[in-house]
């Protein structure tokens, strides 16, 4: 490699040289020491492409609601973002056990671990409500809102 300086700008750039000769691991030898959190983290979105799918439904069938129990389409949107969110990061959330309809046009995400509960209720645009149960008591109650900067949704104090 050498450094070539560009005349108009004074910057000194790289100037790469590109070979055919072809060198290194063999490819069928690298399929063989996959890391397992890669495969943790692909599970994990494919989880949650699954959620982001039903909800994707939920959007583009409205009427296998009954009325009440129909999801709004501004709630309905905030859990698509969140689930979609959710799948991007490696340290994000595993998907829910249940997504259901809660009523009043509202969505809700349960997780179950044993003596634990989680449930998030999207109650409205960009707004969401964490509960915690621990052996069927409330723990912990918080209400997440979207970042108008980060798009995402966050813990308010």
């Amino acid at each position: 490699m050498s450094t070539v300086q560009d005349s108009n700008t004074g910057i000194l750039r790289d100037k790469v040289f590109e070979s055919g000769d072809t060198a290194g691991t063999p490819a069928d030898a690298l399929a063989s020491s996959v890391r397992q959190d890669t495969i943790i983290c692909q599970q994990k979105a494919n989880d949650w492409q699954q959620a982001v799918d039903v909800l994707l439904g939920w959007k583009s069938s409205p009427d296998q609601f009954d009325p009440e129990d129909r999801p709004d389409a501004a709630i309905l949107d905030t859990a698509i973002d969140y689930a979609f969110d959710q799948s991007r990061f490696e340290d994000g959330d595993v998907a829910p056990d249940s997504i259901i309809p809660s009523g009043s046009g509202r969505v809700a995400m349960e997780w179950n671990d044993g003596q634990e509960t989680v449930i998030i209720d999207f109650v409205g645009r960009g707004v969401a409500r964490y509960t915690l149960f621990k052996q069927g008591r409330v723990q912990a109650k918080l209400v997440l809102r979207r970042n108008p900067e980060s798009r995402q949704l966050e813990l308010q104090g």
